[in-house]
């Protein structure tokens, strides 16, 4: 990031400070900043604290959507809930609600009808190891999946499970961040949580294919080499599109569209002959992935059209 000098005078020389990085630690006219003379460098600190947001809710009013609600809250970068609560059961039912995606935040009050629910663990881990973290874990979801139709593993199914559920965390941290600190390195933030939603997205497919899967009768798993080959682009597909992520790599765009057409017409084709409910289920979910991988690749074009230049 590089900012022009502005000269004041013949002895005043200033700078502008990033409107990101001032939004975020609220800096105001009048504010002092501490600076600190490093070699050729500028070292400039604020004192200033994120403003603290807080939320009232009621978890009865949701239902079974009450996970949604605050796990919702917790990505939008909210610091404290108080939660309205009618029984020890709906206690027991946020202590859940909390204990799969909500990384930090801990129930510190509790009173006859409410509990107040804070982030007590500061600042969020850096944003780039995390996202880093979500694609590799991603890709990796999708190569065992693979290898496990393959072995017809159901064992391997239920362990695959677990990986979902890492990639819930990660994903939330990740939006979290965005929408409390935004992004010095990406600037259009909109398309950018649109893609790590739906990586998300991508690892329920898997999900719901593995409940799917591992429950059935050995002698019901007809998966033929076809489904295998299958699987096994989709998962090419996705370690694609995490290379072209990070990296100028244009000709792997066009071979990500490629495959798209590949395992669309190759899944059609294998529905017209589906014998049993296994089958429909891998090719069903083979569609909805191949499509949502796919799909990623707008939004990203809008976050990072510099990496498509040659």
């Amino acid at each position: 990031m590089k900012r022009k000098v502005i000269q004041i005078a013949e002895s005043t020389q200033l700078v502008s400070l990033p409107r990101k990085w001032a939004i975020k630690h609220n800096i105001k006219k009048g504010d002092e900043l501490d600076i600190e003379e490093q070699g050729n460098s500028l070292l400039i600190k604020s004192d200033s604290k994120l403003q603290v947001e807080r939320v009232e809710i009621k978890l009865k009013d949701y239902g079974l959507l009450a996970p949604r609600i605050v796990h919702a809250l917790y990505k939008r970068g909210v610091d404290e809930i108080k939660v309205y609560l009618q029984s020890p059961k709906e206690f027991s039912e946020l202590q859940n609600i909390l204990s799969n995606e909500t990384i930090g935040f801990e129930i510190i009050e509790q009173g006859n009808n409410y509990c107040i629910v804070r982030n007590v663990s500061g600042q969020i881990e850096e944003f780039d190891g995390v996202l880093r973290r979500t694609f590799l874990l991603l890709s990796n979801m999708a190569n065992e999946g693979a290898v496990a139709l393959k072995e017809k593993n159901q064992d391997a199914f239920h362990s695959l499970l677990l990986l979902e559920k890492s990639n819930n965390r990660f994903t939330s941290i990740c939006r979290r961040y965005l929408n409390k600190y935004g992004s010095d390195k990406y600037d259009k933030i909109g398309p950018l949580y649109y893609i790590i939603e739906d990586m998300e997205n991508v690892a329920d497919e898997y999900k719901y294919l593995f409940q799917q899967l591992k429950d059935l009768k050995p002698e019901e798993l007809k998966i033929t080499p076809v489904h295998v080959e299958v699987y096994e682009k989709i998962a090419l597909m996705i370690k694609l599109f995490h290379e072209v992520f990070y990296k100028n790599s244009p000709d792997k765009v066009a071979e990500i569209g490629n495959l798209r057409k590949e395992i669309i017409t190759k899944c059609l084709d294998e529905l017209k002959t589906c014998k049993n409910t296994a089958q429909f289920f891998i090719l069903h979910h083979a569609l909805t992935i191949t499509q949502k991988v796919f799909n990623l690749l707008g939004p990203f074009i809008v976050v990072t059209t510099k990496n498509l230049q040659s």
